[in-house]
């Protein structure tokens, strides 16, 4: 996932309590793509790790390997 860590963003979201559908919707991406991130199947684009640091539920130590 190029520098950045499923497994990681996983942990982050179960621990915060989010179903991978509520992460979805608040970055405006799909349920499918975030399970894809979480198994390292994908790999975000600029526009999406963007997103992902500037969720409050989220920082750049949660996704970070």
């Amino acid at each position: 996932m190029h520098g950045v860590s499923g497994a990681k963003l996983k942990k982050a979201r179960t621990e915060l309590g989010l179903s991978q559908g509520a992460v979805g919707r608040a970055l405006g991406l799909s349920s499918e793509f975030i399970s894809l991130l979480e198994a390292d199947k994908r790999a975000p684009s600029l526009t999406t790790l963007n997103k992902i640091a500037a969720s409050p539920s989220f920082s750049l130590s949660h996704i970070a390997p």
